[in-house]
């Protein structure tokens, strides 16, 4: 499912095609020049919240393995998490004694 559609952007007869699909559109939003970090932080979400009933049935480890192709397709799975960081040029350094 994608965000504000009522109707599946793609149908799969097996899990592992589903989560091939997923793996795929997150990494096309991800890598896409288009849009802003904050837009493609926007679209993630959605593309998860659009998708929550089914990844709701999934077992725990599904869940993990989801995550895992994300991170080997390059898609920061957790991307508001990141935003949280301080950037490492704004960081406060003090010297350890």
């Amino acid at each position: 499912m994608l965000p504000n559609s009522e109707e599946p952007y793609a149908r799969y007869h097996t899990q592992e095609e589903w989560l091939e699909g997923y793996v795929n559109m997150a990494s096309r939003i991800y890598k896409s020049e288009r849009f802003s970090v904050e837009q493609k932080d926007e679209k993630l979400q959605g593309l998860a919240s659009a998708n929550t009933d089914y990844i709701s049935t999934l077992s725990s480890f599904d869940k993990i393995k989801i995550k895992a192709e994300l991170v080997k397709a390059g898609v920061n799975p957790s991307p508001k998490s990141v935003q949280s960081l301080t950037p490492p040029d704004e960081e406060h350094n003090e010297e350890i004694s």
